[in-house]
């Protein structure tokens, strides 16, 4: 492809990203396919000889969009907001054409100055401490770092000890108990990794090809992470806050949190569900008032629709479904639209578990088909637990832990009453199952899990030693206190 054809076919590709943009609410959000879909669609090995724009044009629809989970969808609530805008678009064709490496400072000096100086912008419009900013005096840090399992990943590989917080009633980490921990960490002879100095020295390399005249005086980010290269990722962020400006991003945030207050109050309205925490942002989470089994098989259902994306969670021993408004373009009757669906489905699942008394079974209108598809959660709460190890500065024990085969709770069976004293699990003790409710068999077997005593001296009584190398568990879970309840088996 020479310059004029690019000239064109980008024309082309522009509008095809309009019109897939304009029309995404139109797709299933969650893909209709199955692990090794595409193998069948490419050959075995890549063409010898060139193949024509328009042939390759053809099949992104024919193969890559049969398979994507679309992010931008007003219908996607899963995991967390990974937004995209026109600006944004702009900035990445402008840093794929530069294609700079920016592991130095000499690297590419605009990569890491831009990236410095818009990240203080952040900072400043978030209202975080001067001690996040790269240029200030009293500078520590440098950015921001979002906590999510990213960080613990990264503590994993490079060795780094992880200590997991306890949260508020609300499940939120407050300020003091964060401030008690650090002061602990350092009474230990430990240092905070948030602080920079310390981060690059973790991670600080210094090849004789790396090194430069300037590198007392520059930041070099290859000294902040673990990879080496870093893209030129600030260009996206600068076009952004430059053409929205941030008045109209706490708008575009605000409108977010309206359309989660929108949801909460059809939830509140409905005495089928209930709301276990309080609202956060543009994150809602509900589960049925009938206990986890139902709770699982709603999400099941909706998940086999493919009409929205939802995810499980867990909260001490409740399953709860995370609803999170994503995609810039959701509007209110979206969200309408919606709880709809997910209210009409568990009405139906709820008649099929309690049916009435003296009615037979209703037929299924014409757009409620049965679709059997097998889905990951179908499976992966099932999945074998290896033993876990932490690398925690606590020495708490981990809640929830069971040592034993596989490592995980077994949640065929329910703590009682007239179980023997000093009778456990592992001793071969089960205490009676529950008869199984009406339509029981169609369920997941998800029941509720002891809120005390879960396992008693069964608990992982002492974690890896201060220096021990980590053992790589199940990808599961990671090495720590990371899910709050461990997965029941589904039937």
């Amino acid at each position: 492809m020479e310059a004029e054809e690019y000239n064109r076919r980008a024309k082309e590709m522009v509008d095809y990203i309009t019109k897939y943009l304009g029309s995404i609410k139109d797709r299933k959000v969650i893909p209709e396919v199955k692990p090794g879909y595409m193998r069948e669609l490419l050959p075995d090995a890549a063409p010898s000889d060139p193949e024509s724009w328009d042939t390759i044009f053809k099949d992104i629809e024919r193969i890559i969009m049969p398979g994507v989970v679309h992010w931008q969808s007003p219908h996607m609530h899963a995991y967390y907001p990974s937004l995209t805008s026109w600006p944004s678009m702009l900035g990445d064709m402008l840093a794929d054409a530069i294609n700079c490496i920016g592991f130095t400072w000499a690297s590419s000096p605009a990569c890491t100055e831009l990236e410095m100086n818009v990240m203080d912008w952040l900072c400043k419009a978030l209202g975080l401490p001067s001690f996040f900013l790269h240029y200030h005096p009293d500078s520590v840090g440098g950015g921001i770092i979002q906590a999510h399992s990213s960080v613990e990943k990264a503590g994993l590989i490079s060795l780094v000890k992880i200590r997991f917080l306890p949260t508020d009633e609300e499940f939120s980490l407050r300020g003091d108990a964060l401030k008690e921990a650090i002061e602990e960490d350092r009474r230990m002879g430990l240092v905070p990794f948030l602080d920079k100095y310390k981060l690059q020295q973790t991670f600080s390399v210094d090849p004789v090809y790396l090194r430069h005249e300037n590198s007392q005086a520059a930041t070099d980010f290859m000294h902040w992470q673990i990879p080496l290269s870093r893209r030129f990722r600030s260009l996206k962020l600068w076009f952004v806050m430059r053409s929205f400006g941030v008045k109209n991003l706490q708008a575009h945030v605000r409108h977010g949190i309206e359309m989660a207050k929108l949801l909460e109050s059809q939830i509140k309205k409905d005495p089928n569900f209930e709301i276990p925490a309080k609202r956060h942002l543009g994150l809602v989470v509900f589960s049925l008032t009938e206990g986890n089994a139902l709770t699982q098989e709603l999400l099941r259902k909706l998940t086999a629709s493919c009409t929205m994306y939802l995810i499980p969670a867990d909260i001490h021993s409740k399953r709860i479904i995370r609803f999170t408004v994503t995609s810039q373009f959701t509007t209110a009757d979206d969200i309408l639209k919606d709880w709809a669906n997910i209210s009409k489905t568990a009405s139906a699942l709820l008649a099929e578990v309690n049916p009435p008394p003296s009615g037979a079974e209703a037929p299924l209108a014409a757009d409620d088909e049965v679709v059997n598809v097998e889905l990951w959660i179908d499976k992966s709460w099932s999945r074998p637990r290896r033993r876990m190890r932490s690398l925690s500065c606590n020495s708490e024990p981990l809640p929830c832990m069971h040592i034993g085969p596989q490592s995980r709770y077994d949640f065929g069976t329910k703590a009682r009453s007239d179980r023997p004293s000093g009778c456990s699990p592992d001793d071969g003790c089960q205490a009676e199952a529950p008869a199984p409710s009406a339509g029981a068999d169609q369920l997941c077997n998800i029941p509720e899990v002891p809120q005390q005593d879960l396992l008693g001296k069964q608990v992982l009584k002492k974690l890896t030693k201060f220096y021990s190398v980590p053992s790589f568990c199940n990808p599961w879970v990671p090495c720590s206190r990371y899910q709050l309840c461990c997965p029941p088996s589904v039937q």
